[in-house]
């Protein structure tokens, strides 16, 4: 199975949104995955913040969440708040279809088991840790170097 099913919850998928199938391609058979089923829910910071409040007892929206399924075939459910990527975005000095196809890679490696735990940051407020590292590393082959510095330009 090699599945990736995308909704939206009371939003129009902005155009910046990357090819989720296309990406899950890439990550998952760039690790050696063979099989997935991913869902992802594009959702508001209302919607964002009852998920993060109900699982993980944070009353806050974020950006990403991320719930595996723990069992043989690698998947599970991806939140993805697009007003909280959007302005992450502006923050991060990036596009919203750069940092949405970051978050949405995070997601996809924790997935596949990946964690950052135990990550630091340096006197810049960067943070470092392997995993961060394969995450940029992804995004950056699935961005043409000459349409990231174009983006960052606008």
């Amino acid at each position: 199975m090699r599945e990736v099913d995308v909704s939206a919850d009371e939003l129009e998928p902005p155009p910046w949104t990357p090819d989720f199938a296309k990406v899950a391609e890439t990550v998952f058979t760039g690790l050696g995955i063979d099989s997935w089923d991913v869902r992802v829910l594009l959702c508001r910071p209302d919607r964002m913040r009852d998920l993060n409040r109900e699982f993980r007892d944070k009353d806050a929206a974020t950006d990403v969440l991320t719930f595996d399924d723990h069992d043989d075939i690698r998947g599970g459910d991806i939140a993805i708040c697009t007003d909280i990527v959007s302005e992450n975005a502006t923050s991060f000095h990036a596009s919203p279809a750069e940092e949405c196809l970051r978050v949405y890679v995070h997601a996809l490696l924790h997935l596949c088991g990946y964690t950052h735990s135990g990550a630091s940051l340096d006197s810049n407020g960067a943070t470092h840790h392997p995993m961060f590292e394969i995450q940029e590393r992804i995004v950056a082959s699935l961005i043409p170097r000459d349409a990231r510095e174009k983006e960052r330009q606008c």
